[in-house]
């Protein structure tokens, strides 16, 4: 049986986090409606898109949750852990957004086909991390810093596909906003209901969450 996790995070700080996280959010979102050059209305396929991708990555965070709420964390830390690695799936994939749209300014047409290619390897790479890594339930206290260095690591593909985003010039507002919100969400349903999911479901929803990724990369090089 594994231990009860344990969070260092004093109240004052998970306030602060929960805030900042849900103003970013409200930010994203109500900036993609008001500002012309991020109207989401205009186009219904791209937002599905995003969607999607957002759906995809957040199975890496759902896997990782399902193995910590396999030890029947209370809801004051699965608030926590899902604002903090919510927050992570706004800011890797901003800054991996930035990077990509100048080096989609410098490469012109070119920078679709290497975003888009970007995101079928990362797709690729998902499949593959199935194959060989298991749901495990943690036995150890997991601290502040180790729980920032889990989030970190659950959000290194949203860094790569917001590169990939930004070369091809998606909404930025969109992107980030859609993939911290779902981020955050997935966390708190593995956290939640981890005992209950198990380890099978947790481990196929990223092999379809890496298929998605391919599917859609594709997509965005063939049409």
């Amino acid at each position: 049986m594994g231990k009860k996790v344990v969070i260092y995070i004093s109240k004052k700080s998970m306030k602060m986090a929960l805030a900042v996280f849900t103003i970013i959010i409200y930010f994203a979102l109500t900036a993609g409606l008001e500002v012309p050059a991020f109207n989401i209305t205009d186009n219904y396929l791209e937002l599905i898109q995003v969607i999607l991708m957002g759906l995809a990555l957040g199975t890496d965070a759902f896997s990782l949750s399902i193995g910590i709420g396999m030890t029947k964390i209370c809801l004051y830390q699965t608030i926590q852990i899902s604002c903090i690695i919510g927050f992570f799936h706004v800011i890797m994939p901003l800054i991996g957004f930035l990077l990509g749209e100048l080096l989609g300014t410098a490469l012109g047409e070119y920078a679709k086909y290497i975003g888009s290619f970007l995101i079928v390897v990362i797709g690729i790479n998902m499949i593959y991390e199935t194959t060989k890594s298991k749901i495990n339930v943690f036995n150890t206290k997991l601290t502040s810093w180790s729980l920032i260095i889990l989030a970190f690591s659950v959000s290194i593909d949203a860094l790569t596909v917001g590169f990939g985003l930004g070369t091809i010039g998606f909404p930025l507002y969109l992107v980030v906003g859609i993939f911290g919100f779902l981020g955050g969400i997935m966390t708190a349903i593995g956290l939640t209901f981890g005992c209950f999911i198990g380890q099978w479901f947790g481990e196929r929803s990223e092999f379809f969450g890496g298929l998605v990724l391919i599917l859609l990369g594709i997509k965005m090089i063939v049409f």
